[in-house]
């Protein structure tokens, strides 16, 4: 017989064991999370914050098992000044969204995936409610192009209007726009396919809407890009937005944020103007990872 002295030392050793190899693995999972602080550029408040973005990242990052801690650079800051710090490896901010330029993709570290599908590069028209006929007679760019748009000339979307020699007045502050296609002192205003039910609401204006038959479409993508000094990260939130786009729950995220904005707007039975973009990269041009929505 086995003394009884003997069975408690065994039973506590056998015990000793079991939890020294529990710890282990609880250590060896707990190494494997880790937590992230990201710090995305400056908001003035909450009503500014950009909720689709921070959701990306987040779920991006979590898909190659991370967990995020959002935070935002504590300084008002223009997109030249992100552009510098990002640049430079400059601490501050870890990651901003923009448009892609060849400058950017030459210079700077990058997630090759678009954040928008593209959509960006989709324009309807703000004009007078009263013109919608006169719009709907247009059957070509060049027709188009006998009329006066505006938009500010320091945007991106400035330079590329002008480049497929459409006739673009850009002095004027975004406020006094409205007003200029109230009297006629212009015919149209360019505007994303995301953004334009929301800004035709808080401009408050009776007489301008949405222009019902046409869209400009032009190459434009956002892509997060990544302070220098930190490639983990950019090859991180690269594979998980991977991994979001190829199961599906990128378009889902951006349905739920975006699907109302772009209801009614009919993109696909509307006669389509088609404008180049000379600073989107080739390779960026018919990509999955840049046009991803279906």
């Amino acid at each position: 017989m086995v003394p009884l002295a003997g069975c408690v030392l065994a039973a506590f050793a056998a015990i000793a064991a079991f939890i020294f190899f529990s710890l282990i693995s609880i250590s060896d999972v707990q190494a494997t999370e880790k937590t992230l602080k990201i710090t995305l550029p400056y908001i003035a408040n909450d009503e500014q914050r950009n909720l689709y973005i921070e959701q990306v990242v987040t779920r991006a990052a979590d898909a190659t098992g991370h967990t995020v801690q959002i935070a935002h650079f504590d300084l008002p800051t223009n997109e030249s000044r992100i552009q510098k710090m990002l640049q430079d490896g400059t601490p501050g901010i870890d990651v901003a969204w923009m448009p892609v330029t060849k400058e950017r993709i030459d210079t700077m570290l990058f997630v090759p995936i678009s954040l928008y599908s593209g959509l960006h590069g989709n324009r309807l028209l703000l004009i007078h409610a009263d013109r919608q006929a006169d719009f709907a007679a247009l059957t070509s760019l060049q027709a188009l192009a006998k009329m006066i748009g505006l938009q500010y000339q320091h945007w991106a979307e400035y330079r590329v209007l002008i480049e497929n020699g459409l006739q673009i007045h850009g002095d004027l502050k975004y406020s006094d726009m409205f007003r200029a296609i109230d009297s006629g002192l212009a015919d149209y205003l360019p505007r994303s396919a995301l953004t334009i039910k929301d800004e035709l609401k808080r401009s408050q204006s009776t007489s301008i809407a949405v222009e019902g038959s046409l869209v400009l479409v032009y190459p434009s993508y956002y892509f997060l890009f990544v302070n220098k000094a930190n490639p983990e990260l950019a090859s991180a939130l690269s594979t998980g937005m991977r991994m979001m786009r190829q199961q599906g729950t990128l378009q889902t995220l951006f349905e739920d944020t975006y699907g109302e904005r772009l209801d009614g707007l009919a993109l696909q039975n509307r006669r389509v103007f088609s404008l180049n973009n000379s600073d989107i990269p080739e390779t960026l041009l018919r990509n999955q990872d840049t046009q991803w929505r279906r």
